[in-house]
């Protein structure tokens, strides 16, 4: 985890290896450290600046601990979702279950 690895750095008790340097970099100039932009889909080249991938980061936590709170929600947020396209595979094959195991072409998801 490279957070862990950049607070031990800074603490003293890691070594400084080149990604962390990068990460440590990235931070000294405002910009969002390439791994953790790797790690960011669905921002729409919003990670450039790193006030706008934490507050992209933001939206994400508070989507997913509502949807925790609250349990089974109606609208999910595609953009929040690190891979939507395994989740909507995975809507799409609960769907299909649930309907007395339909076969998977069977069910359409229409926006």
């Amino acid at each position: 985890d490279s957070a862990k690895l950049v607070a031990g750095c800074v603490a003293g008790d890691e070594v400084e290896t080149p990604a962390v340097l990068e990460v440590l970099t990235a931070l000294r100039q405002a910009r969002t450290p390439e791994l953790w932009a790797s790690a960011a889909a669905g921002t729409n080249g919003a990670t450039a600046q790193l006030s706008r991938w934490l507050e992209a980061t933001e939206r994400r936590m508070q989507f997913f601990a509502a949807w925790l709170a609250k349990g089974s929600v109606k609208h999910v947020s595609m953009p929040a979702l690190q891979f939507p396209r395994a989740f909507v595979a995975s809507a799409r094959l609960e769907l299909c279950r649930g309907a007395g195991g339909l076969p998977l072409d069977a069910a359409i998801l229409r926006t």
